[in-house]
């Protein structure tokens, strides 16, 4: 990803994770459908405007993520990371399980790679798939623990 496209996926995130901290407070079935169609079409947006940049596929896991890497791969990187946070943010919400949140994160991710074939400038890589699924499991566990907080605290 380029830069501006970080910035602006990492604004889009912010936001919507604070839209899910909102919805959080009184999980209504609208408010979590309507954070639910949010992420996903704030997912969709950033992964698919075209970069300019060359258009590569790159299958081999892991290989990118070993070497030495630059400021702005780094940050692509993180980029990766939180992409899905928002959509795990909204299932995790919904009550929906660890593995069920995962499969459907590590699915988007899939499609949203596959997807990136027809957008010019955009590189479709095993890593970036890798990346958005720990993401996803990463934001699961941070806002369980969360609500396990919350409902501790109130109970206390």
């Amino acid at each position: 990803m380029r830069l501006d496209t970080d910035v602006s996926l990492a604004l889009y995130v912010v936001a919507a994770l604070c839209l899910a901290l909102v919805v959080a407070r009184r999980p209504t079935a609208l408010l979590l459908g309507l954070a639910l169609v949010a992420s996903v079409a704030g997912a969709l947006a950033a992964a698919l405007t075209s970069s300019g940049g060359p258009h590569n596929v790159d299958l081999t896991p892991l290989v990118r993520l070993w070497r030495e890497r630059s400021g702005e791969e780094l940050a692509g990187d993180l980029a990766n990371l939180l992409l899905l946070s928002p959509f795990a943010a909204v299932l995790t919400l919904r009550r929906w399980s660890f593995g069920a949140t995962v499969a459907a994160g590590a699915t988007f991710s899939i499609a949203i790679e596959a997807a990136q074939r027809l957008v010019p400038g955009r590189t479709t890589a095993t890593d970036d798939v890798l990346l958005n699924t720990v993401g996803v499991a990463l934001t699961y566990a941070v806002f369980r623990h969360v609500a396990q907080l919350r409902h501790h605290h109130s109970e206390g």
